[in-house]
């Protein structure tokens, strides 16, 4: 099930042949891969995300093609950042 509709599919599939064809780099701003001492190389055969420009509150701006692992962090990051605006202060 796709939940990015058309137009993010259609992105994503004309990137294919390029990851496909072992010429995909990560395009995450962190990737994780490189932090663990790899690269931002994306292995054909391996699963990736189209990421989205954390920029653009449309998210309708794409980055490019990015580790699934690199994507998935990115985007808890900055959710997890969104629901926790709020300072917790603790009475002891």
């Amino acid at each position: 099930m796709n939940i990015y509709g058309t137009s993010h599919q259609q992105k994503r599939d004309a990137l294919k042949p390029t990851v496909d064809a072992g010429n995909g780099i990560c395009a995450e701003t962190i990737c994780l891969e490189e932090r663990d001492g790899r690269t931002r190389w994306i292995k054909p055969g391996t699963q990736w995300h189209l990421a989205h420009d954390p920029t653009d509150p449309s998210r309708t701006t794409y980055l490019g093609p990015a580790h699934a692992r690199c994507n998935t962090s990115e985007g808890a990051t900055r959710g997890n950042r969104a629901t926790n605006k709020h300072e917790r202060r603790w009475t002891l």
